[in-house]
């Protein structure tokens, strides 16, 4: 083989590398944001669902929810702009929608390549 085929085989085992690392860097971001999400509205609903009032509506859990989870996504180190987390409660309804990028590499405490991620939730209180 010549040394340049062996280069090119290098790069592209290189990128094949660096697009398996991203995408499983990007799944597990994704996937700590769902249960950071769950969790929250869990546990700020917990009360209401114990108390089982079935007839009146449940009060307002976006501020709970809100607050829950910009601090479980701080504790794993997902980078969250509180601007685009949006939470809103609609009768038993609450609806949340989360909006980041998940750097892969930094470079002096830049992102040099990030992958954009969202999760939008809607969860019954029962």
């Amino acid at each position: 083989m010549r040394f340049v085929s062996i280069l090119r085989i290098g790069w592209w085992i290189a990128v094949l590398v660096l697009v398996i690392y991203a995408g499983v860097t990007a799944a597990a971001a994704y996937f700590r944001a769902v249960e950071a999400v769950e969790s929250a509205v869990d546990a700020a609903t917990r009360w209401q669902k114990t108390q089982r009032a079935a007839a009146e509506l449940p009060p307002d859990h976006t501020v709970a929810v809100r607050d829950d989870i910009a601090l479980n996504l701080r504790r794993q180190g997902i980078p969250l702009d509180p601007a685009k987390l949006r939470v809103s409660q609609s009768g038993r309804t609450v609806s949340v929608e989360l909006r980041w990028a998940e750097p892969i590499f930094t470079a002096s405490g830049e992102t040099v390549l990030a992958v954009p991620l969202a999760v939008s939730r809607n969860i019954e209180i029962k």
